[in-house]
């Protein structure tokens, strides 16, 4: 690793390190070993609870009250970790003791898996990038298709050779510390492999649903209520459809040029993170709702009305309209 990305990796601010002085939510309150504890968000308010099931009933309290709850010491190891949890669970469903602070908080690297194809494509775009560069004209963020079917060619390689050549010395690296831009290059295209896996799972599967809706309003052309639902359902997550579209887009513009990118890796690195944590709370949000509409019939069935049922809902307290959209609800 470089000392560019180290810094990186070491760039969290002081205040979280000392939050963070675990790794794991090992809290030590006896409240916290209760096997039936857990941290979620409230699937009605996006605020984060805990709940702890006893018998046949779950009791419910707000993180933001569980210091004065279970007397909880200002400045005490639970007390450190408490204030984590409800950002830790931006990037995870659900927290038990003993779980893993997840990596964004602790050092801004990813805590989840990308499959390895989105990488590839991440990488294909920055070749072309380089190679664009070299060649003195606009490079075009959209034509993934395209850097696939080039990146693989001999000829395509041995210009990114020379790229990173030159851009060393733009760089102002020596000769023998070549290398080191290509670390610089691969981290790059690591940290967009994530945003690539976003773009794939989360726009696709989002206008996949906006067209079943639509199918469906054929299906129900003489049910008043259910079309009622479907064309609310249409209208209300245009808009939060539309502004996924508007960061990504955001995050290509930002990256267009790789010498300004190389030349500003942290903060560029911090710039892609932070843009890869929104897109991922809107995934976390989004999944369920996805997840359940993978295999609904294009027909009248319990299905079906189930599905524009619980869409409605999700839409409707989600994203209320007349108000502006916004990717956090805590």
């Amino acid at each position: 690793m470089s000392e560019t990305e180290k810094s990186v990796a070491d760039g969290k601010s002081s205040e979280t390190a000392t939050k963070a002085a675990s790794t794991v939510f090992d809290f030590k309150h006896a409240a916290f070993t209760l096997k039936t504890c857990v941290f979620r968000l409230d699937p009605q308010t996006s605020v984060p609870v805990m709940i702890v099931s006893l018998d046949s009933l779950n009791a419910s309290i707000p993180v933001s009250k569980l210091k004065q709850s279970f007397g909880i010491d200002e400045g005490s190891h639970d007390e450190k970790l408490v204030q984590l949890l409800a950002k830790a669970l931006k990037y995870v469903k659900e927290i038990r003791p003993g779980d893993s602070i997840p990596s964004e908080v602790l050092d801004g690297k990813a805590s989840w898996l990308v499959d390895p194809k989105y990488l590839a494509v991440s990488r294909a775009k920055v070749t072309m990038q380089l190679i664009a560069w070299m060649q003195g004209r606009a490079y075009d963020p959209h034509a993934s298709e395209a850097a696939l079917a080039m990146a693989d060619d001999p000829d395509t390689k041995k210009r990114v050779q020379e790229a990173f050549g030159a851009i060393a010395e733009k760089l102002g690296y020596s000769h023998d510390r070549r290398s080191e831009v290509v670390d610089l290059v691969e981290g790059l295209c690591r940290e967009l492999s994530y945003i690539e896996a976003l773009r794939d799972q989360l726009s696709g599967a989002e206008r996949r649903l906006l067209a079943t809706v639509k199918s469906l309003q054929g299906v129900y052309g003489r049910e008043a209520s259910v079309m009622d639902s479907l064309m609310r359902i249409q209208s209300i997550l245009a808009k939060p459809i539309k502004d996924f579209g508007a960061v990504l887009e955001e995050v290509d513009a930002g990256l267009v040029e790789i010498l300004p990118t190389l030349k500003l890796y942290p903060q560029r690195v911090q710039f892609i993170r932070e843009k890869r944590d929104r897109l991922r709370e809107r995934y976390l949000l989004w999944e369920e709702v996805l997840e359940m509409w993978n295999n609904v019939p294009l027909e009248q069935c319990a299905e079906a009305s189930y599905a524009i049922q619980e869409t409605y809902r999700f839409a409707a307290s989600r994203f209320p309209q007349g108000q502006k959209w916004a990717l956090s609800f805590r």
